[in-house]
């Protein structure tokens, strides 16, 4: 379906955006960077700015996901397509695990500016899995960046959490013309 991959085209645009801003505003700080459910996402090979020395860059998933993907990574790296792995892989089921956690055991400083992207995923998690994640990044000063927001909110010492993510609207999506849209893909 040619719509849905341009929607998903703009959501990991706009997310790039978000997290360049970020990236730009932590320049010649140490701060975090977390992929919340980072299935096969890119950005870490991609974005020049997450290579940076003061950036860590957190991937949290399940482990065979991870597993998988490490795979994929290597091979890529024998063939010379990319170089060094920047991130610290966080082996994690954020449905039943405490992310946090898994983040800490990997030697995570939550004291640090912290981006985190949670791209395509809250869709398949529970509300309170889903409101627990909001809560913990509020509690930490955080400030939610969803599509709705259409600017960059700079780092004060009293919002130095911030959050990106995407959301599937579940009148729509189980709406006659959503339907209607998947049948012709």
């Amino acid at each position: 379906n040619t719509g849905l991959v341009t929607a998903m085209h703009v959501r990991t645009k706009w997310l790039d955006e978000k997290v360049d801003s970020f990236l730009n505003e932590n320049q010649d700080n140490q701060a975090n960077v977390v992929i919340l459910g980072s299935g096969y996402d890119t950005r870490p090979y991609r974005m020049k700015g997450l290579q940076s020395e003061n950036i860590k860059v957190y991937e949290v998933d399940a482990a065979g996901t991870q597993s998988q993907k490490k795979s994929a990574v290597q091979k890529l790296q024998q063939r010379g397509i990319i170089g060094d792995v920047v991130s610290k892989f966080a082996p994690c089921d954020i449905s039943s695990q405490s992310w946090m956690e898994c983040l800490i055991d990997k030697g995570f400083d939550q004291s640090l500016p912290t981006f985190v992207i949670w791209e395509g995923v809250s869709m398949y998690l529970t509300l309170p899995v889903i409101q627990s994640t909001l809560k913990l990044v509020a509690d930490r000063g955080g400030k939610t960046l969803d599509s709705g927001d259409a600017n960059y909110c700079s780092h004060s010492p009293s919002a130095n959490w911030y959050i990106a993510f995407d959301y599937l609207n579940p009148t729509w999506a189980l709406s006659q013309l959503w339907k209607l849209a998947m049948r012709r893909a």
